[in-house]
């Protein structure tokens, strides 16, 4: 391996310990197939041992690609490929029954910076605690010109493959709930998305009881105490005003072009408001971008009416209206969001997703709908605050 190669590997770099203890020891075998050495503990109390264990995985078919990279669907295989065995057939099952999705990121400096923050918010929000919301991580490893990110596969795609629809209120406020929940864990841990939107949230289970899950942290971003981001992230049907440089100069009541200003955690919750309103209208909530400047500029009424028309409530149409208030310090935080009357009906997280083990286990039950009684979760509301550790700033001007 040359001293570039050595290099650009991840194992040779400074990355959070979160990282680098998530790394898979692997091998690259012929005929498409990987193994991995792994860990496990067997027995109970003292007896306990410390098992090496060979898994093997097969290559099945490409599930989707996109600015970072591709996502292939993998399946396991036999311990030892490499003693005659044929690769399973396209589609097959194998007798463990286990699959993944295997995203694959080429290396290059420009990229580094971005696979090493997902690998960092995957290993995150792996953790039991917070994995009934995002999809889980099951490791990452890499070759000389390319990062693996192994994770959980959900076989019914992401959300945008369900809206070919309206969704009714009742749906849409499953599905905001947990995505507020989700948010919430996120932003308490200094993370913001910037990427939210229907492609990068995945379906657990369909509905009537909707489950999904967040995913695709590709340009995730931490922000630290006394750090800041100088980038244009997001997709732009998603972005918020400030993101595509639409702001309120406070002195002038104009937009200003300003070549640095900040924007917080307030635009994952404007990606969340074009998303609720997209699925139960089924259009943007801007078809056009002078609809936006205007809403902005001279403060042209939020189009509730289009909500209205589709049978939403009042208290939903407040939500959506809140999460895209046109000054960022007027938006609901996730917390807030939380306690909204819309979206009071949250309930006890459900039992986490189960990831690969040596014998496949059955799928969790869905959960339950926001009809039934359950304990309400409440998540204590925080001062709204401009602290550096929330701020993230631009140094890009005014671009129409």
């Amino acid at each position: 391996m040359s001293n570039s190669s050595n290099q650009q590997n991840l194992s040779n770099q400074r990355v959070p310990d979160l990282v680098r203890d998530s790394q898979l020891t692997t091998r690259f075998l012929a005929d498409g197939w990987t193994q991995h050495t792994v860990h496990r503990v067997s027995g109970r109390s003292r007896h306990r041992q410390l098992a090496r264990i060979e898994e093997t995985w097969y290559r099945q078919r490409e599930l989707g690609r996109g600015g970072f990279g591709r996502v292939w669907l993998e399946e396991s295989g036999p311990n030892n490929p490499e003693s005659g065995s044929n690769p399973p057939e396209s589609g097959s099952r194998s007798a463990t029954g286990r699959l993944r999705a295997v995203k694959e990121i080429r290396k290059t400096p420009s990229l580094r910076v971005f696979y090493s923050r997902e690998l960092e918010a995957m290993a995150k929000f792996s953790h039991e605690r917070y994995v009934h919301c995002f999809v889980r991580f099951y490791g990452w490893y890499e070759s000389e010109t390319t990062v693996f990110i192994a994770m959980e596969y959900l076989k019914h795609g992401d959300l945008e493959n369900h809206m070919g629809r309206p969704f009714s209120e009742a749906h849409a406020k499953v599905i905001a709930s947990q995505l507020v929940d989700g948010l919430g864990y996120m932003h308490d841990n200094g993370f913001a998305h910037r990427d939210l939107k229907p492609q990068n949230i995945f379906v657990y289970h369909p509905g009537p009881d909707w489950w999904v899950k967040i995913g695709d942290f590709g340009i995730t971003k931490r922000a630290e105490e006394g750090t800041a981001l100088r980038t244009d992230a997001g997709t732009k049907d998603y972005k918020a005003p400030e993101v595509r440089f639409i702001v309120i100069d406070s002195t002038s009541s104009s937009p200003s072009p300003s070549k640095a200003f900040s924007y917080t955690f307030a635009v994952d919750m404007w990606a969340l408001g074009e998303l609720l309103f997209r699925l139960m209208a089924q259009r943007p909530v801007f078809p056009n971008e002078d609809d936006l400047y205007n809403y902005i500029t001279y403060r042209q009424p939020f189009p509730v009416t289009t909500l209205k028309g589709t049978g939403a409530g009042r208290d939903c149409r407040g939500f959506v209206a809140r999460c895209m208030a046109a000054d960022p310090e007027d938006r609901l935080t996730a917390s807030e969001a939380s306690e909204h009357r819309w979206v009071q009906v949250s309930r006890l997280p459900p039992p986490p997703s189960p990831s690969p083990s040596p014998s496949p286990s059955p799928s969790p039950s869905p959960p339950p709908s926001s009809s039934h009684s359950s304990p309400v979760r409440s998540r204590s509301v925080r001062p709204r605050t401009r602290s550096s550790f929330a701020i993230i700033s631009l140094g890009q001007g005014h671009q129409r």
